[in-house]
């Protein structure tokens, strides 16, 4: 069996700073870490936004997003250095 262990990062439209990181662990979302240098208020609409355009069958979601959202986001001032990164997506929040 192969294990995924990931994160995915977007940022919003025409921005090079990371925004949301989600963290995936044999496929299985873990968490979510949200750039207090872009908002240090969480804004659950943006979440779910970011977790929907990143959707895909190969891995696990909880069924409670909601719940996951308000027990699995840390907000913390991120590096602003993503690089090239395969795992950016950009979002138009």
């Amino acid at each position: 069996m192969m294990y995924e262990d990931y994160v995915i990062t977007a940022v919003k439209a025409g921005s090079d700073v990371p925004y949301l990181s989600a963290i995936f662990l044999d496929n299985k979302l873990v968490g979510i870490i949200q750039n207090k240098t872009v908002s240090s208020d969480v804004k659950t609409e943006d979440v779910a936004k970011f977790l929907y355009a990143i959707r895909s069958d190969d891995r696990y979601y909880p069924q409670d997003i909601a719940g996951f959202i308000k027990n699995n986001l840390t907000v913390v001032a991120a590096n602003d250095d993503i690089r090239d990164n395969n795992h950016i997506v950009e979002l138009d929040f």
